[in-house]
């Protein structure tokens, strides 16, 4: 049908292991049987098969008659072939037993760490002694929470006003700077104006579509379905090229290739 393991495994959520591992009748490595049948049943319904065939075929090949039990969506459950074993009251009496000791032990050391944060929480704190340091001549009280700092010498104020006004002046050039800045998207720049792609589907075709980086659409589109995006990068993957009909800008550009043809990572920008 022309579709990859790829975009199979995108659009029905198996992964490609086990989907290869169908398709090469690799039965052995597929998970348990509840969730190997839900698989196949998944892939048939994409795939546009008969399921309840597609189930059967795959119960015949891998699953031996003596040991079958009929799915919940085919109607009555059997219970399969196993022995329950049987209660042993002495383990039973052991676990409840230890559950118990667990839960006292467990009851002390909570009472025990309890005790202890509580003496801590009630001790008062130390303050630390009052610092002052030489260089700067800044006073350091208590914690340090605080400062006062001691007046500059003189000949010195007047100087460290133009400082101040420096860096704020340098503070406002670099936000004025962001500000002119073109639009971006993951750090890569971008145009300034933005291009509108629109697809319609004349036959069958997966389509992934990407807007300035970020996924905007992935899936099947039918035939006389429409879809309508608008960035400054438009990348476009087509399972199908022969069955969207492409439009940028307003500009009708028909189809990007022949009936299935996959095209990958077609990009579209204003003026392209």
């Amino acid at each position: 049908m022309g579709y990859t393991l790829e975009q199979v495994e995108e659009e029905t959520k198996i992964r490609k292991y086990y989907l290869k591992a169908l398709e090469d009748e690799n039965f052995a490595v597929l998970p348990a049987r509840v969730y190997a049948i839900g698989f196949v049943r998944r892939y048939a319904r994409f795939l546009s098969l008969n399921e309840d065939e597609a189930v059967q075929w795959f119960k015949e090949m891998v699953m031996p008659k003596e040991y079958e039990i009929e799915d919940d969506t085919e109607g009555e459950e059997k219970s399969p072939r196993l022995k329950t074993p049987a209660i042993k009251w002495q383990n039973v009496l052991a676990a409840v037993v230890f559950l118990i000791l667990a839960i006292w032990l467990g009851t002390l050391v909570v009472g025990y760490f309890s005790h202890h944060i509580k003496e801590n929480r009630s001790t008062p704190p130390t303050t630390s002694v009052d610092e002052r340091t030489p260089s700067t001549g800044t006073k350091k009280t208590g914690s340090g929470m605080g400062t006062s700092q001691v007046k500059p010498a003189p000949g010195k104020e007047e100087e460290n006003s133009k400082n101040v006004a420096g860096t704020q002046a340098g503070e406002k050039a670099g936000s004025d700077t962001k500000e002119q800045s073109t639009p971006s998207s993951g750090g890569v720049q971008l145009p300034e104006k933005e291009v509108t792609v629109k697809l319609r589907a004349t036959d069958r075709s997966w389509v992934s579509i990407y807007v300035n980086g970020e996924r905007a659409f992935s899936g099947i589109m039918n035939p006389n379905e429409e879809t309508q995006v608008q960035g400054y990068k438009v990348t476009l993957t087509i399972g199908n090229a022969g069955g969207i009909l492409v439009t940028v800008d307003g500009k009708e550009l028909g189809y990007l290739g022949k009936s299935r043809e996959v095209v990958r990572d077609k990009v579209f920008t204003s003026g392209s």
